[in-house]
């Protein structure tokens, strides 16, 4: 695949339009999205800007289109408040364009990032707009994801209790999605951590487990080993070393706005 899109780009590049220059682009991003795991490159994003660029004399669906994807692929790179105006000039576009699809998508990921950031009141509201559009539009991943951040808000909170009940709901919804949505740790983080404070160390491998799944987005590295030797340790029955390594991908995860 990556010989035929080199062979290719060179010469949609020298001889196509500015939309077919676009088009490829996106293919590019998302061929390298799945490849990368979503944990975005740097080249990745000067993709994004690119299309961006080229979208400038396009329509505001398009427009809508372009400045979703930058702002996506911002916010995966843990840039969450570069993310941020993107993709709400995305949701006005998709507005007035009267684009449901692309209002759901950026909702849900301008509510990500309100998370990332640690904006706990506003994700109320976003996650309440979120969630309203998806069910609109009958997409299950992303009311999951506004679920998922419920949880988040609840954890931050102390109630631990709801954000168990939660995190189980969001991965609900992802169920009856039929494609694999890469996103589980949005609600699988604030689970562990609810499980931890609640005693339920029994479930704690599976969650662990489901956070490093290869379907899923690549975690850091330093997260990832602490999950993985939380989920041995937990497995073999022992609990003070898998709270150990629990408890450090949580702090790690912190670290990079992923908690």
């Amino acid at each position: 695949m990556d010989a035929a899109l080199n062979e290719l780009r060179p010469i949609v590049e020298s001889y196509g339009t500015p939309q077919q220059v676009a088009g490829l682009y996106q293919g590019l991003i998302f061929y390298r999205f799945d490849r990368e795991r979503y944990a975005v490159s740097e080249d990745t994003l000067a993709l994004s800007e690119a299309v961006l660029k080229l979208s400038e004399v396009d329509g505001p669906n398009a427009r809508a289109w372009a400045y979703l994807q930058r702002g996506f692929a911002l916010l995966l790179a843990g840039r969450a408040g570069s993310a941020r105006p993107d993709l709400e000039i995305a949701i006005d576009l998709a507005t007035r364009a009267g684009d449901l699809m692309n209002q759901v998508r950026a909702s849900a990921y301008l509510t990500i990032a309100a998370r990332m950031l640690g904006h706990l009141e506003e994700t109320a509201a976003l996650s309440a707009k979120a969630k309203a559009l998806a069910s609109e539009a009958g997409m299950y991943q992303y009311i999951g994801a506004a679920t998922a951040t419920d949880a988040w808000r609840c954890a931050r909170r102390g109630a631990m209790k709801d954000a168990l009940e939660l995190s189980d709901q969001a991965i609900s919804e992802w169920q009856r999605y039929r494609g694999i949505y890469p996103f589980h740790w949005l609600a699988l983080v604030p689970r562990l951590e609810a499980q931890l404070a609640l005693g339920a160390l029994d479930d704690v491998p599976e969650t662990c487990h489901g956070l490093v799944k290869v379907d899923q987005r690549a975690l850091p590295r330093d997260s990832e080993t602490a999950l993985v030797n939380a989920a041995a340790a937990g497995t073999t029955g022992n609990h003070i070393e898998m709270r150990l390594h629990a408890g450090k991908a949580l702090e790690t995860l912190a670290s990079y706005s992923l908690l």
